[in-house]
């Protein structure tokens, strides 16, 4: 599971940065602030891509029983389900069931189980942020979490965060993982992505 997470988080990030590049060589005066948003943006929407790919793999169908959910989804079919794009995570893989209405006047597709769950914090400095974000991954029930943080602050953060997460989340009901990667201000001179792990 390690090596195909990792093969998911390149594939995402080689994904976005490349889409990244295109669309701020045409914006050469963009605002600092902007582009790493937008980045963190294509970041999520290429690494959702990438984890409804390799669960549909995994579970060897094609068909629409799994659904991507994470902000800015373009996917209109997904975001009619529940009239929203983001579903509570940063991202979330689910496979669904759809069931009739009380009244037999309508059909419902509901989340059966979360495949994935997954929080990404670039911030560093403080770690609260991080704190928020690893406790929603805690209350959560998946198959899978995974925590991305950046490697900026990772000399210090890095521990911090595996033993958080590890007092919060080993319990043995997931899965769970940490992945470091580029900070969006690093992007063009770093591209190494760690991942393990934690419980």
């Amino acid at each position: 599971m390690i090596k195909d997470l990792e093969r998911i988080l390149q594939i995402a990030f080689k994904n976005a940065k490349q889409q990244c590049n295109s669309e701020e060589s045409c914006q050469l005066e963009m605002i600092e602030r902007k582009k790493h948003n937008d980045r963190s943006k294509q970041w999520i929407a290429h690494l959702a891509a990438q984890l409804l790919q390799f669960t549909k793999e995994s579970n060897k169908t094609n068909d629409p029983e799994f659904c991507a959910f994470y902000r800015n989804n373009a996917n209109l079919e997904d975001r009619k389900i529940f009239g929203l794009n983001e579903f509570l995570f940063d991202i979330v893989i689910a496979q669904m069931i759809e069931f009739e209405s009380a009244h037999k006047k309508a059909k419902f597709k509901a989340i059966r189980n979360a495949k994935w769950l997954v929080e990404s914090e670039f911030q560093t400095g403080t770690s609260r942020p991080l704190l928020l974000d690893i406790n929603k991954l805690a209350l959560g029930a998946a198959e899978n979490k995974l925590f991305i943080m950046s490697n900026s602050d990772k000399s210090v953060m890095k521990s911090w965060v595996t033993d958080t997460i590890k007092k919060l989340m080993d319990d043995g009901k997931a899965n769970v993982f940490l992945a470091v990667v580029p900070h969006p201000r690093d992007w063009t001179n770093k591209d190494i992505i760690e991942v393990e792990q934690i419980v």
